[in-house]
């Protein structure tokens, strides 16, 4: 990826701004499932099915 971003063309601040509210959405959604698979990881504490 980092290559692919060297080679593209400068953004301008609009795209820029765009593009990094897509990736944070992305880090948001990424987290929610990871703290989502945590959660399920505490019901089953100890071969426990709560």
């Amino acid at each position: 990826m980092t290559a692919m971003l060297k080679e593209a063309a400068p953004l301008t601040q609009e795209e820029a701004e765009r593009l990094l509210g897509s990736l944070s959405e992305d880090l948001k959604k990424f987290k929610r499932r990871q703290l989502q698979g945590e959660v399920q990881d505490l019901f089953k504490d100890q071969g426990k099915d709560w």
